[in-house]
């Protein structure tokens, strides 16, 4: 069945939304109304159009990510991964597609919103195979994609973040048909009162977008600097990438020496008792200060039985 429509806000929205938050978040435009060809969204300009979530039973409300069960979920899995195909109407020009993050819901619409100060990171993807990606406003040079043999592309963003608090550290790895054009780039949530916006900005008559999503980053385990740890463990621990490694034996103590506090656990052994230990910091000698450091209450040594490292009292008896 088409479901092509000119007016994107007016067309038929029944089947196009799928997931945890498939009652709960419809797409609008914004700047200019888009449309639907070949049903896929087709986004048209004006300086740089783009496309808000909004909440499906209060439209005039913007969708807050952080909130309900779909942020309990990113929160407690690492963080989100966002993911779209794009087709953009040539493979020369500097125009782009692109994605922002992080800003008040309340703020309005600024003319531009990638690069708006406002803004806790933006990144664009021009039709030339360029890149490039704003914090706040202040821009970088980004990775470069192929253009000359794929005329559609697979865009894929890794937030990893163990808060939405402002202040807290998020970790973005971006793609492009698979091949990472930023790898582990960390900025912070700031100014947004813990509630999460999102947006897809354009700047491109026909451009086409489909097959948009956004998951939890923990179905995907992405370990960006290959040291064997997660990254959504490592920036929930850490809040960077570098203090922590599963690379090394763990001479410690410090940052990157394989045991960061100098207990008898290696980082990678903490990572491998978070399951069971969820409290366990691999920061810290003594998790739960109770004066036994956690490799010694993990492993146990007769005739003391392993104890639990994030309680003071593992069989509460005072």
């Amino acid at each position: 069945m088409n479901l092509d429509n000119a007016n994107f806000d007016a067309s038929e929205q029944t089947g196009r939304r799928a997931g945890l938050l498939a009652d709960n978040v419809q797409l609008r435009s914004s700047m200019i109304q888009h449309g639907i060809v070949g049903n896929q969204l087709s986004m048209l300009v004006a300086g740089e159009a783009r496309i808000r979530f909004h909440d499906a039973t209060n439209l005039a409300n913007w969708w807050n990510w952080a909130a309900g069960a779909g942020g309990t979920a990113f929160v407690s899995e690492g963080g989100m991964r966002v993911e779209f195909d794009w087709t953009p109407a040539d493979n020369t020009s500097d125009t782009w597609v692109a994605f922002s993050i992080g800003f008040p819901s309340s703020g309005g619409e600024p003319a531009g919103r990638v690069n708006d100060p406002g803004t806790d990171f933006g990144i664009l993807f021009r039709n030339n195979g360029a890149t490039q990606f704003f914090d706040n406003g202040a821009a970088e040079v980004g990775g470069t994609f192929d253009v000359a043999t794929v005329a559609s592309h697979h865009i894929t963003l890794d937030y990893a973040f163990g808060s939405f608090a402002d202040g807290a550290p998020v970790s973005v790895t971006a793609a492009v048909d698979g091949v990472p054009v930023l790898t582990s780039r960390v900025f912070q949530w700031a100014g947004n009162a813990g509630t999460l916006a999102m947006e897809i900005g354009n700047l491109a008559t026909g451009t086409l977008i489909d097959n948009f999503s956004v998951s939890t980053l923990g179905v995907f385990e992405p370990d960006s600097d290959v040291d064997g740890l997660p990254d959504s463990w490592e920036m929930t621990k850490a809040g960077n990438l570098t203090d922590l490694t599963g690379s090394l034996a763990g001479p410690g103590p410090g940052a990157g020496t394989g045991n960061f506090d100098a207990d008898t656990l290696t980082d990678l052994q903490e990572y491998q008792n978070f399951a069971t230990y969820p409290d366990l910091n691999p920061k810290v000698a003594d998790s739960d200060a109770d004066g036994l450091e956690d490799g010694l209450e993990v492993n146990g040594s007769a005739p003391r039985p392993p104890s639990n490292p994030t309680s003071a009292d593992s069989d509460g008896d005072g």
